[in-house]
């Protein structure tokens, strides 16, 4: 690379003309800033304000969306356009240089392209010019010349040295002074060392709850081997993240960390340097791979977009916001005074929530008073409320919660609106009370205790929520009791356990509010925490049901302490928004998410009457959330809550009266049905239902949202979907919540469509659906998750769907919480001669990978099979270990059908499995859930045989599989066990069934056909078999052979001409019937993402035939919306008489990115040949030879954009 002429103009920033130059800047920046003041200021009107806003918002979407939309030339050109236009904004300066390391990162052919590079300096320059006062503006001035240089000098030192001067707290410029003088050449600086030491103290004692600045420094002071600050440290490490490294991973490695943990322990007692040293080696060694050491790494390493500035300055954000006041003024809201539901003679009412009790579709109203518990109902709309369900309780509880929490599967009222019915939680000063909602034997509702587990012994709960913590379908529960917050984790039968002890929580701080929300856009649900005498934070999900509380940093010390505190969308800007409430003060606080970290965006406070609680709903339809404020029960003074903080498109709601009483509890929901928001209140003694009688011609929609469901499922858990995070596009407007209750409402303001909804499940599966009429309430049940890439092969028209691939191959897949599923990384498939047809001289094959994965290819081969044309040919495709599946070619000439097939409830199936006619058998009629049926078998009689010899079972059929996050369900139920699967069973002389094949194998995915060797199977000359499982397959054809005639087949190689990665999208899912897989039509196609990112490097675009010609471990890694073009050369059709099939040799593995997978949000570690199992760790890793370190640099490049899934609300069906 050619040396640029000015290498020293940043140079100068860091030497000693720095601080008078720094000087001179800063004057120079105040005089254009008064300038600009008392001269542009007065020049600029609402609506330039406005405009110049919407430009820069638009930059730094392009910017964000680089990737997919030509972000970076749209995105430059709106940043030179603002840098003229706002010479003193530090947007567009900083935004310009992120976006020049960006481009040059990207894009190889820039690394010789000196006119680029001299114009990038002079950008950086620039950049310290306008912004000298913070640390962004010099490390991305040393990212600049690390990139350009690939080596570190005085300058670079100098440039962090006052990066670290201005960071105000934060690690980052020690973590990238340390990073960087480890990754470069450092021209034998003086010192380097000991500076390179001192950074790493620094960054750690700035953040010691960070496992990966804690685990390195441990590592450099066990090497310095200073016992009194060592044990110090590692005090501190236990305290902030012993439970949490303990947890951070399953079975085997968690027994090693504990090892590992107690050896350091007696080291620190002995002074054993050796087994200190060691064991934190081995500690580190162990918790590198895992994803919270990579999460914590990338706090405090954080990439170029981190640093991105969001908004423009105060004034012109302020001048704005006085446009749209003048634009949006809020339609007012009126409440009727409405029905009394129920008035108390002796004991106050405490809290109230509406419900759709009886499954009818309509609302009910739950109240809790001290003493009892009462659900209310309405006949009909002209009745009166009455009593119908009573339940007395024993100690004082001032809340309630609402959610199924039971595999339940009653009989709804009306089968359109819910599949199980709510149960409640009662909270205060009693506890917890977990209260079953069920029907009584004279089919009246009612509730009874459940016994709930490790929840009765909790007392003085002051917040409490039902959350999908570890995301395995059924609701945990997070409290505060005592000063403490815990963790219970569901059984799914309405009990809970502790699993605190591998979370890490604020201690002595009694928490007010607990508010469930995926705060930093992650996938999976965090929880919002407010305290009475701190500032609030949030409970970062770090997976395998592990919290983490971080704090808010020192841009919220205003909301410290609040009485209440929400997270929702008010502004449209596709990241969460804060409301709390302090005394009079009503704050919002808008927010910007990006990779994973969330940043303050823009305050509005305004005055309301003082209050302790408050809710959010768009009582007027107009699009922007409402805020009610009141008082909580039980309050001494006289206040009335009745405040109303009217949503528009400022920061800064309209304050008008609210209704005019006491509120001391209240719910919010359309319990008439006409499209408006109604609330339901307790005003002293009296329940009352406050009908919304708003005049406005504003459109809405509103969603029933429910979980997965069957006719033919015996039940599921959170039928409601709890936790489901659900999004609208109309037009340029952007709505967002998660949802807590059954029903969601929307306002839209004039809007008369709704372009497009998302809902993101509790298991992190996105789901869509398209062009909503407004003014109606729909109803969207949750898709079931598919998994593994998909094969397109050329059947002479068109690509046609033929199967799913790398079934046998799953990577860190539990059966149960630390056992994994072992992987067989090869599998050979037949393809048969319709699905394949050369073109132009090739047959080609497309693999995609279309679902929330990673798929690893190694070694991909086709085979051309020749045969007689009266002949089948089948491979064994079956899923299980080696010994079962040896691949080879199974000729069948004379296929049998047995004479007889019965299901276990005595009914003849032969005519279902007699052929291959995709009409499918289940052996079951209900499942339990998706992938487990109840135990099941198909009974076969093969007949009269004289004996077993070369006798062999073919069963075609295809398997709908658990997940991950279902079979953590499963173990952590008394009551369910994990699919078993399928075994054979034969009668032994005593006519007893006894298992004799174990394991059988499955079909794996998409209909396959397996193949069983039968010749060892029988005990006597009774040739009956049962086919054995709790597996939901279902099979299409099965038959047998027995000493079949060898027939002359040919093998032939097909010799691969090209392979080829790009991006090509998704092609569009249809399914015929519930007995029938999934199919998928390759003529369409949608190109937008419909999955949020994994993190990690995939294998870039490009032609990647070099790396599928041997199992070398340098595989082709493909993510969401892949495609790779496999081509290999035709060769001569068979001679007359035969006929040609194929068999695809494949070699990988695939990782689902299930939230419970573990390293499932990430690509890495990689896969290889010979490792021990997955995820590896210890002494095992990569291969390290100078092969694998070419093919990471090369072909390892490639990251999925974080913020496109959640930019482009776009696509998913």
């Amino acid at each position: 690379m050619t040396e640029p002429q000015n290498k020293n103009l940043i140079h100068r920033y860091g030497g000693t003309n720095w601080r008078f130059l720094a000087v001179v800047v800063v004057v120079l920046v105040l005089l254009g800033w008064g300038w600009w003041w008392f001269n542009g200021r007065t020049g600029m009107s609402p609506e330039q304000a406005e405009q110049w806003t919407q430009l820069a918002d638009e930059a730094n979407v392009c910017l964000e969306n680089e990737i997919f939309r030509k972000g970076f030339e749209e995105a430059e050109n709106r940043y030179v356009e603002l840098k003229k236009a706002l010479p003193n904004e530090i947007l567009p300066f900083r935004n310009h240089a992120i976006l020049r390391i960006l481009r040059f990162k990207s894009d190889d052919d820039l690394k010789n392209d000196e006119a680029f590079i001299e114009e990038t300096f002079k950008i950086m320059e620039e950049l310290l010019e306008k912004d000298p006062d913070a640390y962004q503006s010099y490390i991305l001035a040393v990212r600049w010349r690390n990139l350009v240089y690939q080596q570190l000098d005085e300058t670079d030192v100098e440039l962090l040295a006052t990066a670290g001067k201005l960071a105000d707290g934060s690690p980052v410029p020690f973590v990238e002074f340390y990073e960087s003088t480890a990754a470069l050449n450092n021209q034998d600086l003086p010192g380097i060392e000991e500076k390179r030491a001192k950074s790493l103290e620094r960054a750690y004692q700035l953040q010691k709850d960070n496992l990966k600045l804690a685990l390195v420094y441990l590592a450099q002071l066990a090497g310095q081997e200073n016992l009194e600050q060592f044990s110090g440290v590692w005090k501190e490490f236990e305290e902030n993240l012993g439970g949490i490294v303990v947890g951070v991973d399953l079975e085997e490695g968690t027994q090693k960390r504990q090892k590992y943990l107690e050896e350091i322990r007696e080291g620190i007692k002995e002074g054993d340097w050796g087994s200190i040293q060691g064991n934190v080696r081995f500690l580190g060694n162990l918790i590198r791979p895992n994803e919270l050491y990579k999460i914590d790494g990338s706090r405090v390493q954080p990439h170029e977009l981190e640093f991105m500035v969001s908004t423009l300055g105060k004034e012109i954000i302020g001048l704005a916001n006085q446009r749209s006041k003048t634009a949006d003024a809020p339609s007012p809201v009126v409440f009727e005074s409405g029905a009394v539901v129920f008035e108390s003679s002796s004991a106050k009412p405490l809290a109230v929530r509406s419900v759709d009790f009886d499954l009818d579709g309509g609302l009910e109203v739950a109240v809790l008073l001290e003493g009892s518990f009462l659900v209310f109902d309405r006949p009909d709309a002209d009745s009166d409320w009455v009593k119908v369900c009573h339940y007395k309780l024993d100690h004082h509880y001032d809340g309630i919660l609402v959610a199924d929490l039971d595999f339940d599967y009653p009989p709804p009222v009306n089968p359109k609106f819910s599949y199980a019915d709510p149960d409640f939680v009662l909270f205060g000063k009693g506890g917890l009370l977990v209260l079953e909602n069920k029907l009584n034997q004279d089919g009246q509702r009612i509730v009874e205790k459940a016994s709930a587990g490790d929840l009765n012994q909790l007392q003085d709960v002051t917040a409490a929520v039902l959350s999908d913590v570890d995301h395995d379908m059924d609701l945990d529960l997070v409290v505060g009791a005592a000063g403490e917050i815990k963790l219970f984790l569901s059984r799914g039968n309405l009990s809970f356990f502790d699993f605190s002890q591998f979370s890490q929580f604020p201690s002595d701080q009694v928490a007010t509010s607990l508010e469930m929300v995926d705060f930093d856009r992650d996938i999976d649900i965090d929880l919002i925490v407010g305290f009475k005498d701190r500032k609030p934070g949030y409970l970062e999900n770090l997976g395998h049901a592990k919290l983490r509380f971080r704090e808010f940093d020192s841009s919220f010390s205003d909301l410290a302490p609040c009485k209440a505190i929400k997270a929702n969308e008010m502004d449209g800007q596709m990241s969460w928004d804060l409301t709390a409430l302090q005394g009079s003060e009503l704050i919002n606080r808008t927010t910007l998410t990006n990779q994973g970290s969330v940043r303050q965006k823009s305050v509005g406070n305004v005055t309301v009457s003082a209050g302790q609680r408050f809710c959010q709903a768009d009582f007027n339809n107009d699009g922007f959330l409402d805020t009610l404020i009141y008082r909580p029960p039980n309050r001494d003074d006289d206040f009335s809550g009745r405040s109303l903080a009217l949503g528009n498109r400022s920061t800064r709601p309209v304050v008008s009266k609210g209704p005019e009483m006491v509120i001391d509890d209240c719910d919010f929901d359309d319990l008439d049905a006409d499209g408006k928001i109604d609330l339901v209140v307790i005003s002293g003694e009296q329940v009352r239902w406050l009908r919304n009688v708003s005049v406005t011609d504003h459109n809405w929609v509103a969603v029933n949202v429910c979980g997965i469901s069957s006719n033919f499922d015996k039940g599921r858990i959170n039928n409601f979907a709890v936790g489901s995070f659900v999004e609208l596009k109309v037009g340029d407007r952007y709505f967002a919540t998660v949802s807590e209750k059954p029903r969601l409402h929307f306002g839209l303001g004039k809007a008369e469509e709704v372009d497009l909804i998302r809902f993101l499940w509790p298991s992190g599966m996105p789901q869509s659906l398209f062009k909503i009429q407004t003014g109606q309430l729909i109803y969207e049940e949750m898709f079931e998750k598919g998994s593994c890439p998909y094969i397109y092969t050329w059947n002479g028209q068109q690509y046609t769907f033929f199967s799913d691939c790398l079934w046998a191959a799953p990577l860190g897949l539990q059966s149960a919480p630390g056992k994994f599923i072992p992987c067989r990384e090869w599998e050979y498939l037949k393809i048969p001669s319709d699905f394949m047809k050369p073109i132009d001289g090739e047959y080609r094959i497309q693999l995609t990978e279309e679902l929330r994965e990673a798929a690893y290819f190694d070694l991909i081969e086709l085979y051309a099979i020749d045969h007689p044309a009266g002949v089948e040919i089948f491979t064994n495709e079956k899923v299980g270990p080696p010994f079962i599946a040896e691949p080879g070619i199974h000729t069948v000439g004379n296929p049998q059908l047995p004479v007889s097939a019965t299901d276990m409830y005595g009914k003849d199936v032969l005519p279902e499995i007699a052929r291959d006619d995709k009409k499918y058998f289940r052996g079951f009629q209900n499942r339990i859930a998706k992938g487990l049926a109840p135990l099941h078998y198909l009974e076969l009689d093969l007949g009269d045989l004289e004996s077993a010899d070369e006798l062999t079972l073919f069963l075609k059929g295809w398997i709908r599989p658990t997940d991950c996050s279902l079979n953590i369900s499963f173990a952590q139920r008394d009551d369910m066990n994990s699919p078993q699967t399928p075994v054979i069973l034969v009668p032994n002389e005593k006519g007893e069934w006894v298992k004799t094949v174990d394991p059988m194998g499955f079909p794996g995915g998409k209909p396959k056909t397996i193949a069983v060797d039968l010749s060892k199977a029988f005990l006597t000359d009774d040739y009956r078999l049962r086919i054995q499982t709790s597996h939901e397959i279902y099979w299409d054809q099965v038959f047998f052979t027995q000493a079949e005639e060898r027939v002359e087949w040919k093998q032939i190689p097909l010799p691969m001409v090209g392979a080829d990665l790009h991006y090509r999208g998704f092609s569009k899912r249809f399914v015929t019937d519930e007995m029938s897989p999934e199919w998928y039509d390759y003529q369409q196609v949608t190109t937008t993402a419909r999955w949020p990112a994994m993190s990690g490097r995939f294998t870039r675009y490009g032609e990647v035939e070099s790396l599928l010609g041997e199992q070398d471990d340098c595989h082709v890694v493909m993510g969401s919306g892949d495609e790779m073009t496999v081509r290999f050369s035709a060769i001569d059709e068979p001679p007359p008489g035969w006929r040609r099939d194929f068999v695809i040799h494949l070699v990988g593995y695939d990782k689902d990115a299930d939230l419970n997978t573990v390293t499932g949000q990430t690509v890495g570690p990689l896969p290889f040949k010979n490792m021990s199992r997955y995820p590896y760790g210890g002494s095992e890793h990569f291969p390290d030879s100078e092969k694998h370190r070419e093919y990471l640099r090369e072909f390892q490049t490639r990251q999925q954009s974080r913020s496109q899934f959640w930019k482009n609300v776009e696509a998913t069906d």
